[in-house]
């Protein structure tokens, strides 16, 4: 073929290819004046919504889960990332995150399905209104085994926390509302280096906790807002984890804060190993979890209400702070809704389905109980002890044998024999400030 003919070829396709773009915009423009086009509503947030039609769906940004046919979705950045596999198979993996670390996995599964159910808990008339806490010193995979068990939308292998300390708290509370029936993980609450960056992080961490601890959202000035779409209320729709090397705070703060212990070797890594592999698990988990409380939303809400109520009247002189009585009967709550889910799905039979709970609402308790008595128990005296060892783990005071100070100046070091520990009120106090 020569040039003219391909010349004369491409001028055909050309103008083929103009004609089809005026016939669609023309098109288009006739759907638009007949108001005869499909529409998709768009939520900024995940989560459950409850719809003008009746309906109650809970959104990712692929849509409402269960009900793929509503013409609604939330905004990008709820990805559900999922991979194919049958129920069974989807329970096994789920159970299975519990052999990652044994002491603490069970606490967390089921914040993470409570966290999924916020908004009905809140509709039953009993908020979850309390936080976990995961604190260890550095390189106990806290922060791993966080993203591990509550991440449900976005999971990849480089996936980081939402944000953390170091940021301001204007933007920790624009992640707080975002994240809708989900956790959001405020990450690395470390010592700090000074006094003003201690103040500035305690200041934090009690906004946080106040925030999820009492629910009502914060308002601000939208006056001058550069953005015409900014909130004048920032509701607390989700749950929160945070992650540290140490927790500080009053007993009203404390109290609205269960923390899980992570000490050195209780991960398993191995078993941590094939779970960000398969970053698929927990989402795939929770996608058949919404898609069952979405056909049960109503039995649901009153489960909460039955199971909550129940627990206030039980746990009297069992656990002593209140706030603790409901966060175990919200716990407790979970547990039922769980195990429903089991026996519908036929995931177990009746006897395994009720020994699993049982020993689950067990450990949920054993949490609950010690975090009660360590808030009830407060004293100076045990506030310094603590402070002695978390300086001590964390070298920020030298130890030194009786033996072994000879000549030195002993005021600068805790001292131990035998027998007993030795250290000034100076330097005690020190550690405790």
């Amino acid at each position: 073929m020569g040039w003219i003919e391909r010349l004369t070829g491409n001028r055909a396709a050309l103008s083929s290819s103009l004609n089809a773009k005026k016939l669609l915009k023309k098109y288009i423009q006739g759907l638009i004046q007949a108001e005869n086009y499909p529409t998709i509503t768009e939520y900024s947030s995940s989560g459950w919504k409850w719809l003008s039609s009746g309906q109650v769906c809970y959104l990712t940004s692929q849509g409402a889960i269960g009900l793929g046919h509503l013409p609604i979705r939330a905004a990008n950045g709820f990805n559900l990332i999922t991979k194919s596999a049958g129920e069974q198979q989807i329970f096994q993996e789920f159970m299975g995150m519990r052999s990652i670390i044994p002491g603490n996995a069970v606490f967390l599964q089921y914040y993470a399905m409570t966290a999924l159910l916020t908004a009905l808990f809140k509709k039953a008339g009993y908020q979850i209104e309390f936080s976990t806490a995961l604190i260890g010193k550095t390189n106990t995979k806290k922060t791993t085994c966080g993203e591990i068990f509550t991440r449900v939308f976005n999971r990849t292998a480089s996936a980081v926390p939402e944000i953390n300390f170091s940021a301001t708290e204007a933007a920790i509370y624009e992640i707080m509302d975002r994240y809708a029936d989900t956790v959001v993980m405020i990450d690395d609450l470390t010592p700090s280096e000074n006094d003003l960056d201690a103040r500035e992080k305690k200041r934090k961490l009690e906004s946080i906790i106040r925030a999820y601890g009492d629910r009502v959202p914060r308002r601000r000035s939208v006056a001058f807002a550069s953005n015409s779409a900014a909130k004048e209320f920032i509701p607390i729709n989700g749950c929160a984890l945070i992650t540290g090397e140490t927790f500080s705070g009053g007993k009203s703060s404390r109290s609205r804060v269960v923390i899980l212990n992570f000490e050195e070797g209780d991960v398993d890594n191995s078993a941590l190993s094939y779970y960000q592999e398969n970053l698929h698990a927990l989402p795939n988990f929770a996608y058949d979890f919404l898609r069952f409380a979405t056909e049960h939303v109503d039995e649901i809400m009153e489960t909460i209400l039955y199971e909550c109520t129940k627990i206030r009247g039980k746990m009297q002189g069992i656990i002593k702070l209140p706030r603790y009585i409901d966060a175990y009967g919200i716990l407790y709550a979970a547990t039922t809704v769980f195990k429903n889910f089991i026996l519908e799905k036929e995931l177990l039979n009746q006897d395994e389905t009720h020994n699993l709970i049982e020993n689950d609402r067990e450990s949920l308790l054993r949490i609950i109980q010690e975090n009660d008595a360590a808030v009830s128990n407060v004293s100076p005296g045990i506030m310094l002890l603590e402070s002695l060892k978390f300086a001590v783990n964390r070298e920020g005071i030298r130890v030194k044998n009786v033996a072994e100070i000879g000549e030195g100046k002993v005021t600068n070091y805790l001292i131990y024999d035998e027998n007993f520990i030795y250290i000034t009120s100076e330097k005690l106090w020190e550690c405790g400030r």
